[in-house]
């Protein structure tokens, strides 16, 4: 009896600690959740059509995979061709073209 009894309190203890470890990954979870409503507008907006079918956020359609590998094909490319931008002539571009937008507002001011 006393054997029982201790093998029950070790799984009640066992028990308790998982408990209390869902709970805390339940509190982290919705910190997150809260966190990525204030962040992202778009999440609240869309929230009713997160899981329907045809939606755009039906992510049981979605082969994760090949958008994994498409992601990754996407870094590679952006990586190519970041080394083959010439950055002095990129940012003198874009101060030209900001000198030009600042002239074209000024004129049609006049």
């Amino acid at each position: 009896m006393k054997n029982d009894n201790e093998k029950y309190e070790k799984e009640l203890s066992r028990i308790k600690r998982n408990i209390m470890e869902v709970n805390k990954e339940i509190e982290s979870i919705n910190f997150k959740i809260n966190k990525f409503e204030k962040e992202f507008d778009w999440l609240i907006a869309n929230y009713n059509q997160f899981g329907v079918s045809g939606s755009q956020y039906d992510f049981d359609k979605a082969d994760i995979q090949a958008e994994k590998e498409k992601l990754e094909k996407l870094r590679v490319d952006r990586e190519y061709l970041s080394k083959r931008v010439d950055h002095n002539i990129e940012s003198t571009n874009e101060m030209v073209e900001q000198e030009y937008h600042t002239l074209m507002n000024r004129k049609k001011g006049l």
